[in-house]
């Protein structure tokens, strides 16, 4: 009987057995991201999810710096009744 396989090793043997069987240009985008190794993978992650970080904080110092004619003019005033 053979022992139960986890997802984790499940996933990390199909990767290895399409990598030695496909050629980088027969993969599609989900398989070659399954071929690379789990510290790729999480390091990849991290430096995406890095930059869309950084490109909120920097879309907030621009608008803070560069306002738009609408946010610079103050609100009129209410007219009295």
């Amino acid at each position: 009987m053979s022992p139960v396989k986890s997802d984790r090793q499940k996933l990390k043997t199909y990767g290895e057995r399409l990598a030695e069987r496909t050629t980088v240009s027969e993969r599609s985008l989900v398989q070659s991201w399954l071929v690379l190794s789990p510290t790729t993978r999480l390091k990849f992650s991290l430096a995406l999810c890095g930059f869309a970080a950084a490109g909120l904080v920097l879309a907030d110092y621009v608008d803070r710096r560069f306002p738009n004619e609408r946010e610079a003019r103050p609100p009129a005033a209410p007219k009295p009744a």
